[in-house]
């Protein structure tokens, strides 16, 4: 009888452990998708070095 209930909790864990892991690897990968949103290139226009000016800031950079 005991080791009836030993392999069904451990059937209860490795389910549960399972649905974490998916649950951990959405959220993961929200994550990387909302933090790599930002990183998208702008459209700006760029002179013939290829740099402009963010008019927001002021400042002068080149890609």
């Amino acid at each position: 009888m005991r080791r009836d209930i030993t392999l069904i909790s451990h059937r209860y864990a490795s389910k549960r452990e399972h649905q974490m892991r998916k649950i951990s690897a959405v959220i993961i990968a929200a994550l990387i998708a909302v933090t790599s949103a930002s990183a998208f290139a702008h459209s700006g226009g760029t002179d013939s070095k290829g740099c402009h000016r963010n008019h927001k800031t002021g400042d002068y950079h080149c890609h």
